[in-house]
This record gives C-alpha cells, structure tokens and sequence, in this order.
C-alpha cells in the first residue's frame, strides 16, 4: 500500500501596509495603495463640518487643493 504524499501548504500572502492611528483608531492600508505621504501639519484647523445622515461616524472632511 502506497500512502499519498504529503500536500505541500501553499506560502501565507504577503504585503507591505501602512498603519496609522486616528483618535485613538488603528487603521492599517497597503502601501501599494498610497501615493503620497505628506505631514498633516498644514491641515490644523482646516476641518469642514459635513452632515451626511448615512455616514454616522464622519464628521469632518478636509480638502488638500484639489483632493
């Protein structure tokens, strides 16, 4: 009686990701998703006031030039 060979696991993905914290939130994206990383220095009381009843938990947006 033969036995089966032993099914070799295929390697876990990997990716690089970038995590950052907002109040106290970690948030994690893939770094071949950023573009740019700039310094929030500049954005310090830029933040507009939005209503958007189907986004509960967003409050503010803040616009950089055209983005």
């Amino acid at each position: 009686m033969r036995l089966a060979a032993p099914v070799k696991a295929s390697p876990a993905k990997t990716e690089q990701i970038i995590l950052f914290r907002v109040s106290g939130q970690l948030f994690a994206v893939s770094s071949s998703s950023v573009q740019e990383v700039r310094s929030a220095d500049s954005m310090s009381g830029a933040a507009t006031n939005i209503s958007a009843p189907g986004l509960r938990k967003v409050r503010h947006v803040l616009r950089r030039g055209d983005r």
